[in-house]
């Protein structure tokens, strides 16, 4: 199931369609073989320009109620195309539903502001409604950091752990609306761990392809084909023994490195290869009931052939009562990791614990490179 979500100011049908042919992205995709094994669910909330309007957390207790009572969620699996706002309203009714991350394999974020809009910019020019306030920039302290915090916390719960396991993609606009880029990169890039993308285009068409070529179709497309394709499966089998080769136990406080690389042979993507570089980057020592909650910057030197299409972190070590780590955004071949590590509490404990945050980049490169060794 490929379920559409509208964003502020838009609905079931506006949003995702052309002005200048009509053509309708809902459409497009069910006329469209590659999708042949999905059903497709038009969700709208309403964002009225001038009126009064239910707040993000409202509308995502609405959205969940009514994919309940039209069956949405008993689908093995769902796939969520948001554009801007819904994108938040789709995490927030995640976060109420909480179903297991398996069931939700995949999300597209186009325009979605995970760290604010320029809210002054929108209803300095039409409108006052009470949705953009919930939109306000993370340094204002607002819905937006509560909700990535939220959405960040589930990494230390197996059967959710949303921002590692959930295959998050995002594209963010180039032109501006209005003369004002309504959600910068930086934002639109937020939490996500897979490939991000920019679009030529501004807030409000980036989700009206005026056709299968264009790029924003081109990009859900490729990336759902990189979700279900049939070498999905193979490739994570993969990443995950070459992740799975490292005892992160045995190693010592430090930095290192750890390539691997595989070969995934397909017809459509003949001649590519797939590298892990591993890297740990950063290792704490820690006393009994320490805890330690931080966020760096790590980065990956690629070549003029390679792109990074994943980033997974993962915490190893000894006297670990309770870890998480999860991706805050990441760009070309640099990321920005979040992680909380929390010591043994009991009697007896050990008073020297170690952890050690990994960062494991997941390289395509091209065949008219070779692979590098350390």
């Amino acid at each position: 199931m490929i379920v559409f979500v509208n964003g502020i100011f838009g609905d079931a049908v506006s949003t995702w369609m052309n002005d200048h042919d009509c053509a309708y992205w809902p459409t497009l995709l069910a006329g469209d073989r590659a999708f042949d094994d999905a059903d497709i669910y038009v969700h709208s909330f309403q964002s009225p320009k001038l009126a009064q309007a239910q707040q993000i957390i409202e509308l995502a207790a609405r959205f969940r109620d009514l994919l309940e009572v039209d069956g949405v969620l008993k689908h093995k699996q769902v796939v969520f195309l948001a554009h801007s706002m819904g994108g938040l309203v789709t995490r927030a009714m995640l976060l109420d539903a909480r179903p297991p991350a398996s069931q939700i394999p995949m999300i597209y974020f186009f325009a979605t502001p995970t760290a604010g809009a320029n809210v002054a910019g929108i209803a300095s020019h039409l409108s006052e409604n009470p949705q953009l306030k919930d939109m306000l920039p993370l340094d204002g302290g607002g819905y937006v950091k509560d909700l990535l915090e939220e959405w960040l916390k589930t990494s230390d719960e197996s059967r959710l752990n949303y921002p590692n396991t959930i295959a998050s993609y995002c594209a963010a606009e180039r032109l501006t609306t209005w003369g004002v880029l309504i959600v910068p990169e930086n934002s639109a890039i937020e939490l996500c761990n897979r490939e991000t993308r920019t679009v030529n285009t501004n807030h409000i068409e980036i989700v009206k392809p005026e056709n299968a070529r264009a790029d924003s179709y081109i990009y859900f497309k490729a990336a759902y084909r990189r979700t279900f394709g049939d070498t999905a499966e193979a490739t994570a089998e993969a990443i995950n023994d070459t992740i799975d080769e490292i005892n992160l136990t045995k190693r010592s406080v430090g930095t290192s490195e750890f390539d691997r690389w595989f070969t995934v042979a397909t017809p459509e993507r003949e001649g590519f290869k797939l590298l892990v570089q591993q890297i740990v980057a950063k290792s704490l020592e820690f006393g009994c009931e320490e805890t330690s909650l931080g966020e760096f910057r790590t980065e990956v030197k690629l070549k003029p052939n390679q792109r990074v299409i994943e980033v997974r972190p993962a915490i190893g070590g000894a006297n670990i009562k309770a870890s998480w780590a999860a991706v805050v955004r990441h760009a070309n071949g640099e990321a920005v990791i979040r992680y909380s590590i929390q010591a043994f509490d009991r009697p007896g404990c050990s008073p020297k614990g170690f952890a050690s945050v990994v960062v494991n980049y997941v390289v395509e490169q091209g065949s008219a490179a070779s692979p590098s060794t350390h």
